[in-house]
């Protein structure tokens, strides 16, 4: 049988049955548990509908920090942090990286920026505005070298006006583009006809008593 302690008119502690349990027993606080008002760990990332791309190249890392609406949210993504500290131009130390780290990490824009303006950084960001704006530079120059081709041989650059290579006399590309769609089925005919004279001419050579005149025979009439 169970007993609880509980205290009598006179204040000694007696034993009492527990058969009938007051409900006082039954109604119990317990402080510990899920709490009503849960501090939040740390800040939501935010809802993306694609993943950001990877970074290779200073240019790269400038065309991020223009398409983002700000220094704190471009610099919030791992893949750009993680190419900071690996980059061949400049990479940042763990050091130079913590504070913004700190940054990122409470959501401190002017944080950022302060991180932003130090030598280091103001470097790297230099750096990565002149690799973009001199692949702008760059894209005019582009469009008139698109004026010569490159000999698929020895590869020279030739006029566009030029049908063959002015080094090794190789036809242009573009020049045998058309004259292959003009001949294309002469081609392919004379393809046939060489697999069926080399199929002939094997099995005749495989014949011991094949002579020299049947060989001459066929290889006339394979051309035909």
């Amino acid at each position: 049988m169970a007993y609880f302690q509980e205290r009598d008119a006179y204040g000694n502690e007696v034993g009492v049955s527990a058969r009938r349990v007051p409900v006082a027993y039954l109604l119990v606080d317990v402080p510990v548990g899920v709490a009503r008002q849960p501090p939040a760990p740390h800040a939501p990332p935010p809802a993306r509908s694609a993943p950001p791309p990877a970074l290779h190249s200073l240019r790269d890392l400038h065309r991020h920090l223009e398409a983002a609406p700000s220094f704190l949210e471009a610099m919030s993504e791992l893949h750009v942090l993680l190419y900071l500290c690996t980059n061949e131009a400049l990479p940042l130390s763990l050091s130079c990286m913590s504070p913004l780290l700190a940054a990122v990490r409470a959501q401190d824009a002017a944080g950022a920026e302060r991180w932003r303006a130090g030598p280091q950084p103001a470097t790297l960001l230099q750096l990565a505005r002149a690799a973009a704006e001199g692949e702008g530079e760059m894209s005019p120059a582009s469009g008139a070298g698109a004026a010569l081709w490159t000999c698929a041989l020895c590869t020279y650059h030739n006029a566009a006006d030029l049908r063959a290579c002015e080094m090794c006399a190789m036809p242009s590309v573009v020049s045998c583009e058309g004259e292959a769609r003009g001949q294309q089925h002469t081609e392919r005919k004379l393809s046939t006809r060489c697999d069926t004279r080399r199929c002939v001419l094997f099995v005749l050579s495989l014949r011991r008593n094949a002579t020299a005149a049947d060989i001459t025979h066929i290889f006339n009439v394979s051309q035909t």
